[in-house]
């Protein structure tokens, strides 16, 4: 905006020597809560700042260990002051196979309504609940790619809305809760998503009536390809009905893919913990002893199985149907009867196999 000399605000700072870039000093004075000052253009600014200097520290610190083993450098004093309140000297600047817990500032931010937490932290506060794996977060949040994940998680760390420890490895291997996760737990989707899960159902619902297929394009864009032949890629289909069944390993293994079968979810979880993981499962939503949905709340809730493509089996199609499993994090759709042709390449594609 122009100043009371014609010149604009910009200007006018270049003019009396100063960076034109830098935000002028409106700081508060004093103690101050550094969690009320996150919204605040300076609290972004600083946060911007402390990220990349943490980024530095970081890559800094892997050359020094490669060229002398010496001790790594503390990152504290690097920290704008503005975060240094509330930072952690031992926290971890790498966040991945970590379990992550909400503090009490963190569990208050989900009971409030307070518009100056970024909306970003608010999804992933939300899906932190008891002990979460990072994997568990990624899984449930694939719209977004696994960089910004983890500098976001960073920041909540930093703030202090959560805290972090090292993963047990053993935790990993623990199936015997797989189908315990409340799916009420998992369906409470953030005001902003619920838009844009019900426009990407309806996008789904005509895709399936014209094509027989239908893949997340917020799950898929931030998915590694798989590297492995056709003839490695081991697929996991539960289906209940004996027919449909054998049709489905038919297809499966006629497009040059291994496959397992699994009549219900006492067989799926059975399959689980005895084998080796699929590289991806096709689930038929309506199972004798239980409901596909719950098998992919389970799933989405493991850390072992969390990132696990998920395509679901259905004969329902209508936008309705199709929204409660996007909601809790389903790959993509295939509706019966499918062709082998659909089946190879939707798998094909879920997998971003070429």
């Amino acid at each position: 905006m122009p100043s009371a000399t014609g010149k604009s605000s910009l200007t006018a700072r270049k003019d009396r020597g100063l960076n034109p870039c830098r935000l002028p000093d409106v700081r508060p004075k004093g103690d101050f809560d550094c969690r009320e000052y996150v919204g605040s253009v300076w609290g972004r600014h600083f946060e911007f700042r402390a990220r990349q200097r943490a980024g530095l520290l970081l890559r800094t610190t892997e050359m020094q260990s490669r060229s002398s083993q010496s001790e790594a450098v503390q990152p504290s004093s690097a920290v704008p002051n503005v975060l240094k309140l509330c930072y952690k000297p031992n926290m971890a600047l790498s966040w991945e196979d970590r379990i992550y817990r909400r503090t009490a500032a963190g569990e208050e931010v989900i009971a409030s309504a307070n518009a100056a937490i970024p909306s970003e932290y608010r999804r992933i506060l939300g899906v932190i609940e008891g002990d979460t794996h990072s994997d568990i977060i990624r899984g449930l949040l694939r719209q977004f790619p696994d960089s910004l994940m983890a500098d976001w998680l960073s920041e909540l760390e930093e703030i202090g809305f959560v805290t972090s420890v090292p993963a047990d490895p053993a935790q990993d291997l623990d199936f015997t809760n797989l189908m315990q996760t409340r799916r009420d737990s998992m369906e409470r989707t953030p005001p902003e998503d619920t838009q844009r899960i019900a426009k990407q159902a309806s996008a789904a619902a005509r895709m399936l009536d014209r094509a027989g297929a239908f893949l997340s394009p917020d799950r898929l864009k931030n998915r590694s390809s798989l590297a492995k032949k056709p003839n490695e890629i081991l697929v996991l289909v539960v289906e209940d009905d004996p027919d449909q069944a054998a049709l489905a390993e038919l297809r499966v293994s006629m497009a040059g893919f291994k496959v397992r079968l699994a009549r219900n979810c006492k067989e799926f979880v059975e399959e689980i913990q005895a084998r080796v993981p699929p590289d991806v499962l096709l689930l038929d939503i309506m199972l004798p002893d239980g409901n596909g949905f719950d098998v992919l709340t389970g799933i989405r809730r493991h850390p072992k199985l969390a990132l696990l493509p998920v395509v679901m089996l259905t004969v329902l199609a209508a936008p309705e149907d199709v929204r409660g499993g996007l909601a809790l994090g389903a790959d993509g759709y295939i509706t019966k009867p499918y062709s082998k042709k659909i089946v190879a390449d939707t798998i094909r594609a879920v997998l971003k196999h070429t």
